[in-house]
């Protein structure tokens, strides 16, 4: 009887073992599916760095097959010093078993694209990071519009500064928030002298 009852609970735990295969099969498939119609560069690598899946988005970065790409490692793909920076981000993650989400760049003949990339841990059942996901978003519009930002507000700060005449900037207050050179001699005062004060303080 006890053989009986041991051998039915066996085959239990063998058909939910077979279950569990079969759903993770299926989840696997829907995921493989969803990262191949990505627009978002999708790779997978191992504690060595050695790539294990990268989808089609990735490869058609560097105009390879994604067969080309898996099995290669950072260093075959990137220069060194390029595969070193990943990987240091990817060491963390398998060494905390936390996400970590950091900007990266990858220098195409004609142009730079910059990306926003997650690194996200896979872990075995018993908890241990077994390879890293990548999943990174293309940022380079916004960062250009960073750049175009920034030399915009520099030309305005050179164009402030070396004007002839004073400028006075003030908030809705009435505080003065920037001053050039010309001003602060108008009224002889220093720019940190005059920056916080009101126009009535300055009268």
């Amino acid at each position: 009887a006890n053989m009986r009852k041991l051998l039915k609970q066996a085959n239990h735990e063998l058909e939910e073992h077979r279950k569990t295969a079969a759903r993770l099969e299926e989840s696997e498939r829907r995921n493989r599916i969803l990262s191949e119609e990505s627009s978002d560069l999708i790779h997978s690598y191992t504690p060595e760095g050695r790539f294990v899946y990268v989808n089609k988005a990735y490869a058609d970065i560097f105009r390879e097959r994604p067969e080309n790409i898996a099995g290669k490692s950072l260093w075959d793909t990137f220069s060194r010093e390029d595969a070193d920076s990943r990987f240091a981000v990817a060491s963390e993650v398998f060494r905390t078993g936390r996400e970590k989400i950091h900007e990266t760049s990858i220098s195409l003949a004609e142009e730079n694209r910059f990306y926003l990339t997650a690194v996200t841990p896979i872990k075995n059942p018993i908890g241990k990071v077994t390879s890293v996901v990548c999943t990174s978003k293309d940022i380079t519009e916004r960062k250009r519009a960073e750049e175009a930002l920034r030399i915009s507000e520099e030309k305005h700060r050179t164009y402030i500064d070396h004007a002839p005449y004073g400028i006075f900037v003030v908030n809705s207050d009435g505080e003065y928030i920037d001053v050039n050179l010309a001003a602060c001699r108008m009224i002889g005062y220093s720019k940190n002298e005059i920056l916080g004060r009101s126009i009535r303080d300055m009268a």
